[in-house]
């Protein structure tokens, strides 16, 4: 399920955080982006908000991250971000270093049976797999 903007804003004002026009934006931006960089990121929103500075970004990515909904896929450099709050894997190209989502009822199974192998509270989870070629896995190739 995707979420969409207005979740997110919710979420913020339950959390008593204020919805600024350039929050707004950030959380627009991550919705149309795939697994954007800060940089990325940036770069959409200075168009809107020219003096934005990064500070800005960065106050808001960790806002987000604080109330669950931001997962920093802290594996690449510069990191990656996505709006969830559910873990689940990603297919990495090694070309490319293109991001995709693993999905499917096979992979929610798997990592479920995982889930109750460990039987432990986990903080985090990061799994990427690495192929040769995006285009050849997100189609079934």
């Amino acid at each position: 399920m995707v979420k969409k903007k207005n979740y997110y804003c919710k979420q913020l004002r339950e959390n008593n955080f204020k919805l600024t026009p350039q929050r707004l934006r950030i959380i627009q931006i991550l919705l149309e982006l795939d697994h954007p960089t800060a940089p990325d990121i940036l770069k959409e929103l200075q168009q809107d908000f020219p003096n934005t500075q990064p500070q800005t970004l960065y106050r808001t990515l960790n806002v987000l991250e604080e109330i669950g909904e931001l997962v920093p896929m802290t594996a690449f450099s510069p990191t990656k971000y996505e709006l969830t709050s559910v873990a689940h894997p990603h297919f990495v190209c090694e070309e490319t270093g293109e991001v995709k989502d693993a999905e499917g009822p096979e992979i929610e199974s798997k990592l479920k049976q995982i889930k109750e192998l460990v039987k432990k509270d986990v903080n985090k989870v990061e799994l990427y797999i690495y192929h040769s070629c995006i285009d050849d896995i997100s189609h079934g190739k």
